[in-house]
């Protein structure tokens, strides 16, 4: 899933709550605690094929020194979006496991 290039949760970092997602690189994505009843996710699922994209030409534009987003522009440099369907796929597991918490 997209990922802020300003915000990371180091993997170390969580002392409390399970890393549901994540790697060394982009740090801790889906973090749930089980105690406190929550899920934090620090990605953007939400985001359209082309956000980043224009978030990087933007910034780009603005003189800004700033990394290609990885694994985002394919060869032909054309964005892909290849984190919609597990997206869709959190939010309608959230949205079934509220349904059942909640009545």
């Amino acid at each position: 899933m997209p990922q802020s290039r300003y915000f990371t949760i180091p993997l170390a970092n969580v002392d409390t709550g399970q890393v549901i997602a994540g790697d060394r690189k982009t740090g801790a994505t889906i973090i749930q605690n089980q105690q406190t009843r929550t899920v934090y996710v620090t990605g953007h699922y939400e985001y359209g094929p082309n956000n980043l994209a224009m978030e990087f030409r933007r910034d780009q534009r603005r003189g800004m020194l700033i990394a290609k987003p990885t694994g985002y522009f394919g060869d032909d440099g054309r964005p892909m979006a290849h984190w919609h369907e597990q997206g869709i796929h959190i939010v309608e597991q959230w949205l079934k496991d509220e349904e059942i918490t909640n009545g």
